[in-house]
């Protein structure tokens, strides 16, 4: 054979095994197979549960499948890594440890163990080592205590549904930052709220506030940051804000707020503001005042 046919020859045959090899479905890692079913096996199945909404999708996991073909589990489709689990309403019962072979899936991006009776466990702070993580939902779930700190590291989690109205009546809240969610809704209390000695930090900008700005913010009296910008907020600013004179940033902008602001806004210590993209009419005397250093309209 000659070296030009040589060559085709090696060539036709490198192609053919590229096409092969590219027309199989890439395996689910060994390592990432066996966290699955060591996870899976720390729980037992309720087949009591008479709802026709459960969906044990756990119960034909089988190591001698790929881990990526299991129901309620997608892989990346170049490095076959676990990076989505759905798990919800899968009927699990039992405790959930703080080691769980389930935080060896450091690509997880989505996780949703909803709607399972983990018996009371703990919410491990283990969570937050998941870094990837854009989607988290341990709702209905029986988990119980606080809220571990390291949820906090997870700079890319996404909050959607309901944030319930008993988070702004906690008594002892001085910060809450849930911005750069727009898939959360909110509604705020119409009453005053239990957290209003304490609170001084409010940022909930790009979330769905939709609605007025209730007549229960006035009571927030130890306020020095607000930024509810971009909420879809409607409608004139209530009177009783004035009596946030702690204020030192008010970011409004980005609304559907309208009505005079001429006579409104006085507040000694602000520092920064901003009421671009609204509706306002009327002259913002304090701009004169040296310490509002930063303001866009």
């Amino acid at each position: 054979m000659g070296i030009g046919k040589l060559a085709l020859f090696l060539l036709y045959a490198f192609l053919c095994q590229l096409v092969f090899s590219s027309s199989l479905p890439h395996l689910c890692p060994n390592d990432q197979a066996l966290a699955l079913l060591q996870f899976n096996n720390t729980f037992t199945i309720n087949f009591d549960a008479s709802s026709s909404d459960y969906d044990p999708k756990t119960v034909k996991w089988n190591r001698s499948t790929d881990c990526c073909s299991w129901d309620g589990v997608k892989c990346d489709e170049t490095t076959g890594q676990v990076i989505e689990l759905d798990l919800s309403s899968s009927q699990l019962r039992g405790k959930f440890h703080s080691n769980s072979s389930l935080f060896k899936l450091s690509n997880l991006k989505k996780l949703d163990l909803s709607y399972n009776d983990f018996s009371g466990s703990l919410i491990s702070p283990k969570f937050g080592e998941l870094s990837s993580l854009t989607h988290l939902d341990l709702s209905y779930s029986s988990f119980t205590g606080l809220i571990p700190a390291e949820i906090s590291h997870l700079s890319k989690l996404q909050i959607y549904g309901i944030l319930p109205e008993g988070v702004f009546h906690l008594s002892n809240l001085e910060s809450l930052d849930l911005s750069g969610n727009p898939q959360l809704t909110v509604r705020f209390p119409t009453s005053k709220w239990n957290s209003s000695a304490s609170l001084t930090k409010l940022n909930i900008s790009s979330v769905n506030a939709t609605g007025r700005i209730p007549e229960s913010f006035g009571h927030l009296t130890s306020l020095r940051t607000l930024r509810i910008a971009s909420c879809n907020l409607l409608g004139s600013i209530p009177k009783p804000l004035r009596n946030l004179t702690n204020i030192e940033e008010l970011f409004l902008g980005d609304n559907h707020l309208e009505g005079s602001i001429s006579d409104f806004f006085r507040f000694g210590k602000l520092r920064s503001l901003s009421l671009r993209n609204n509706n306002f009419d009327g002259q913002l005397e304090f701009l004169s005042f040296s310490r509002c250093r930063n303001w866009n309209h």
